[in-house]
């Protein structure tokens, strides 16, 4: 596995956690934005990089990672954007 494959797993990993959680109304992607930049320390946060994405290239990306690594990434979460 290269290391690009990596980074985007792990960060797909967090867009992906943080619209499964919206799913299940258990905070607002604002909130979990805030939380998620505050833990990892991150510049930008996970909710502005998937809209600078946008909704299509954020499913595109998640169905590839859906083919390679598997179900856990759900490439209709990219809907609750």
């Amino acid at each position: 596995i290269s290391d690009e494959m990596i980074e985007m797993r792990l960060l797909y990993t967090i867009f992906c956690g943080m619209l499964f959680n919206k799913r299940r109304e258990l905070g607002s992607l604002e909130d979990m934005d805030t939380g998620m930049v505050e833990v990892l320390g991150m510049q930008q946060g996970p909710l502005g990089l998937m809209r600078k994405l946008g909704k299509t290239q954020l499913k595109a990306q998640i169905q590839h990672l859906e083919k390679v690594a598997g179900p856990r990434f759900e490439p209709a979460l990219a809907d609750l954007l």
